[in-house]
């Protein structure tokens, strides 16, 4: 898995991802500081998605495997609010974000603090006395509305306060357009998050269409933009077989525009990344697993073209067809030149 993984050469990793994150109460969200220490003293929970979950593999194991795999680590941190899909969710008082607060800046101590520090002592207690070097933090996941902005936005301004090199992510919802999504974006500003994360699970015709999405986004004011959870999906129905490989040429496309537009769109992650067989809520996914093999799916290969063929410098691309093609291209530093097609 790592192995598959690392094939990717992929530039961070986002943890823990998603839902898994916020569960359902505050007992049970992802406090990473459950996660560290003796692994025979670490806790487990029911998860979101409906199995137990063990922290066998904790923070300290994330930022391990990111080292040894070249990547930059982003961790996702609760911002005083549960998963909103799930009824009743929960909120903490806005004056009490201070508690959620502190939680973000102690992991900053557990990675990259001195060993005479507290949580840098924990550290270097598990091995690694050396900062792990992070340099992005993400705070809240698919989460919107005023109940959101009102508690993240105290949350950043505390926390660049300690520590203004660290570049900030933040939410805009679950859906790539829609009254929240709006919303989002009308809060969002470049004091509240250096990007955004926007998140789409949607039909081919959707991703065909998108390959256009950030030619005309604000390159002025508002925050970047981090594709943070992406895949294209079909209405499954009985019966129904879905063609990974169409959904894999048509999240291609919808890529070319990510890259063509990289000015804004600055970093982009697939979801869901691992899948084990029989055990999965939905598909495509990029790497398929059971208890003795792996593979990977078209949309695998289709991340890995892309992400082990990254131009350093944006080239204008002309098409004559623009219904049938999509295209991207580049230099790299060394002067060669990158062109990707999508038909």
């Amino acid at each position: 898995l790592v192995d598959m993984l690392a094939g990717l050469k992929p530039a961070f990793m986002r943890f823990p991802g998603g839902c898994i994150l916020e569960e359902g109460d505050f007992q049970q969200w992802y406090d990473w500081r459950r996660t560290v220490g003796p692994r025979e003293r670490r806790e487990c929970n029911w998860n979101r998605w409906g199995y137990w979950q063990t922290y066998d593999v904790g923070y300290y194991e994330f930022f391990r495997l990111c080292e040894e795999i070249g990547a930059e680590p982003l961790p996702i941190c609760l911002a005083g609010l549960t998963c909103q899909y799930q009824r009743p969710t929960s909120f903490c008082s806005v004056k009490d974000v201070d508690y959620f607060t502190q939680a973000i800046l102690d992991l900053v101590e557990f990675a990259n603090g001195g060993v005479d520090t507290k949580w840098g002592k924990v550290r270097a207690e598990m091995g690694h006395p050396q900062p792990f070097n992070l340099k992005k933090i993400g705070i809240g996941n698919e989460n919107w509305g005023p109940e959101f902005w009102d508690r993240c936005e105290p949350i950043v301004k505390a926390f660049r306060a300690k520590h203004p090199e660290i570049t900030v992510v933040g939410s805009v919802g679950p859906a790539p357009d829609g009254k929240n999504f709006e919303y989002g974006w009308k809060r969002a500003t470049r004091e509240s998050a250096d990007l955004v994360d926007e998140h789409y699970y949607r039909s081919p015709e959707w991703f065909l269409n998108s390959a256009h999405r950030y030619d005309k986004y604000d390159r002025t004011t508002k925050p970047l933009v981090y594709a943070g959870e992406y895949a294209c999906h079909f209405n499954v129905r009985p019966g129904f077989r879905p063609n990974v490989l169409w959904s894999a040429i048509c999240e291609a496309a919808a890529m070319t525009g990510f890259e063509r537009n990289c000015d804004v769109v600055r970093m982009a992650s697939y979801a869901p990344l691992f899948a084990r067989f029989d055990h999965t809520q939905w598909s495509p996914n990029l790497i398929w697993y059971d208890g003795v093999r792996t593979w990977a799916t078209p949309n695998y290969y289709v991340q890995k073209m892309f992400s082990t063929n990254r131009p350093d410098r944006e080239l204008p691309v002309a098409l004559s067809d623009e219904n049938r093609f999509y295209a991207c291209a580049g230099t790299t530093a060394g002067g060669e030149t990158i062109v990707k097609l999508v038909n």
